[in-house]
């Protein structure tokens, strides 16, 4: 059986979080997040091409919804037009200034609010790019820590909170060697918070929880 050279995951809460080699545009997800710019008129790069991926209808929207844009760090939803999605949200990264202009507080932001956003949605799949690292300038060196820190720490505080959510996987997609080759450089950092490295009583505890939800979900689809 060949083994993805170019694949890295771990598990937190239930989520999948898999590092891999390719657009964001390539992924069997639920929801894909573009790197926009405040405008969201469109831009060059990955927003570039979603949008021409994408269809004239979703500037059309992006018109009509956002007519002044959004601030940086913020999150916009459209929906997926000629994309196999459910939705495509889009987050203006923060442009590079030496990093002492709140740059890594807003980066984090725009991957909390894509998570939070993705959970309130209840969709199973989220997949991101670099955001921030092309001409805006944010070194990789830095971003690739805000990226998978910020992830990861939001989906550790719902498990320290005993919360559930729909969401199954986000990806993690590196359009270049550079990007892959930066994130996959940390990534083995993160494993200390996967999943099957909790105490077997704490997994133990999670497994009647998780099944406590599931009967509550199915009673509720039920009418019960």
């Amino acid at each position: 059986m060949a083994v993805d050279v170019y694949k890295r995951s771990i598990v937190v809460n239930g989520v999948t979080i898999t590092l891999t080699k390719g657009s964001v545009l390539e992924q069997k997800v639920d929801v894909i997040v573009n790197a926009a710019n405040e405008e969201l008129r469109g831009g060059g790069g990955i927003d570039g091409a979603i949008h021409q991926a994408a269809g004239h209808g979703l500037l059309h929207e992006l018109i009509e919804k956002y007519p002044n844009g959004i601030k940086t760090g913020d999150v916009a939803i459209t929906g997926a037009h000629n994309l196999p999605l459910r939705y495509i949200f889009h987050t203006a990264g923060p442009v590079w200034r030496g990093g002492r202009h709140g740059e890594p507080e807003l980066l984090r932001q725009c991957y909390q609010w894509s998570v939070d956003s993705a959970i309130a949605r209840r969709v199973r799949s989220l997949g991101f790019c670099s955001i921030s690292t092309g001409i805006y300038g944010y070194p990789i060196e830095e971003a690739r820590h805000v990226a998978l820190k910020a992830v990861v720490d939001y989906l550790v505080e719902m498990r320290n909170r005993g919360d559930f959510c729909d969401l199954k996987e986000i990806v993690f997609a590196m359009y270049t060697d550079n990007e892959y080759g930066a994130f996959a450089q940390v990534f083995g950092e993160y494993e200390k918070y996967d999943d099957k490295k909790l105490p077997l009583l704490t997994k133990i505890k999670r497994f009647f929880l998780l099944g406590m939800v599931a009967r509550g979900h199915e009673e509720l689809v039920d009418g019960k």
